[in-house]
């Protein structure tokens, strides 16, 4: 744990560009349209994100990059090379594997796991390099 307390602001920034990565993903110029026509949601289902997922989403965001800064804090793993090694383990170990077991046991297309995955694996890393770069 830093003696001199969290670097919020490196972990702020994280956030909002984790966030950042996520509207740029699902943009209809991205893997949006994919991600529609491959999800399981119903037709009444698409569109509806409004205040309460956004909310949720940000705050999941800010706990993300918080968790992250606080694992590369105690690994001692602030160096770009690191962090991102880091972030890439997190992710398979507690992200990717686990998904995928969720994916296939419910069903849901693989297509929709590999986007959402991948988008997943992106964000670590951005963040992972945001927070090596101002931590």
């Amino acid at each position: 744990m830093p003696e001199d307390g969290f670097n919020v602001v490196a972990i702020l920034v994280a956030a909002a560009a984790g966030f950042a990565v996520g509207g740029i993903w699902y943009a209809p110029f991205m893997f949006g349209p994919l991600w529609s026509r491959l999800s399981p949601l119903e037709e009444d289902q698409r569109g509806g994100s409004g205040t309460r997922e956004y909310t949720v989403s940000v705050a999941c965001t800010i706990i993300q990059a918080l968790i992250l800064y606080l694992v590369l804090v105690a690994t001692n793993s602030l160096a770009p090379a690191a962090a991102l090694w880091v972030a890439l383990l997190l992710w398979a170990g507690f992200t990717a594997a686990p998904s995928l077991s969720e994916a296939v046991f419910s069903r849901r297309s693989l297509g929709v796991w590999l986007v959402d995955s991948t988008h997943r694996l992106l964000v670590a890393l951005v963040m992972a390099l945001v927070l090596s770069l101002l931590a």
